[in-house]
């Protein structure tokens, strides 16, 4: 049986696990199989690990999250987490189009994302835009807009 990893940070990163057959009954019946207790760099004490069949996925193994010892598929809420984040650039973007002061002048300047940081510490979002073939960098801050400087550097 091929089950994938919590631990591994790649999507298609599977390995072959070899489970009992007692273990294939209660994944079938019960939904998980405990595969015993692991502890990993930086934990203080062990969980125990289970393995279970996301619908999406397949078989994949993690420890229970929260009061409730839910089992939450790792590679689902990575992709959830990674469209949330999508979804923030997205409506930052279409925000600093609507409140572009070129817009009236130039209705076909559209700024497309090409890198995003946040500074540890600081509510400021940094933005480096390309804007025309040139490059524009913004700094967002509690929904004012401030521009930089343009420059037509390739990075």
């Amino acid at each position: 049986m091929v089950i994938i990893l919590a631990e591994k940070t790649q999507l298609g990163v599977e390995i072959e696990v070899t489970i009992t057959h007692l273990q294939r009954l209660e994944i079938r019946l019960l939904g998980k199989a405990f595969l015993g207790y692991r502890a990993r760099d930086g934990w203080r004490q062990s969980l125990p690990f289970y393995a279970f069949r996301c619908p999406i996925h397949g078989y994949v193994e993690d420890y229970p999250h929260g009061y409730a010892e839910r089992l939450d598929c790792p590679l689902c809420t990575r992709e959830e987490l990674a469209g949330i984040r999508v979804a923030e650039d997205e409506a930052t973007l279409a925000e600093m189009n609507d409140v572009c002061p070129r817009r009236q002048t130039e209705p076909r300047v559209l700024y497309t994302q090409s890198r995003c940081h946040r500074k540890k510490g600081n509510s400021q979002l940094i933005l480096s835009m390309r804007l025309m073939g040139t490059f524009a960098l913004s700094a967002i801050s509690w929904g004012t807009l401030t521009t930089g400087s343009s420059s037509s550097k390739a990075w």
